[in-house]
């Protein structure tokens, strides 16, 4: 097996969590996952600041495609 693979395999959602993705288990250190679940859990405040020093970033990396992301 690749070691990529291996590596992928050992740090796997379901495998670090008991979880299948999605599940969410609010006591766990590992979260639900998912595609901009991080939104989800930053104040109005966070997201104010998070966006001053790294908006841009967030956008040109291609995880945001403009700054929506602020009002959800």
């Amino acid at each position: 097996m690749p070691k990529a693979l291996k590596i992928s395999k050992k740090y796997s959602f379901e495998r670090m969590s008991g979880r299948v993705p999605g599940e969410e288990d609010k006591h766990s250190f590992v979260r639900k996952w998912g595609v901009g679940d991080w939104k989800n859990h930053f104040s109005k405040d966070a997201k104010e600041i998070f966006n001053l020093y790294a908006g841009d970033a967030l956008i040109k990396s291609g995880y945001e495609k403009d700054g929506g992301w602020l009002s959800d």
